[in-house]
């Protein structure tokens, strides 16, 4: 049984905070490049 929770949280996690990691990923690359040409992208950084 904790073997199966552990492999659901395991999905859970994958599923919500990955795309999260990702999203802030994504604008720290988007801060980088495009800091000078977007200044609105790096006050949501």
């Amino acid at each position: 049984m904790d073997n199966y929770l552990a492999r659901k949280m395991s999905h859970i996690w994958i599923l919500t905070i990955g795309p999260c990691v990702l999203f802030i990923l994504v604008l720290d690359y988007q801060c980088l490049l495009y800091d000078l040409d977007y200044p609105y992208v790096i006050s949501k950084c």
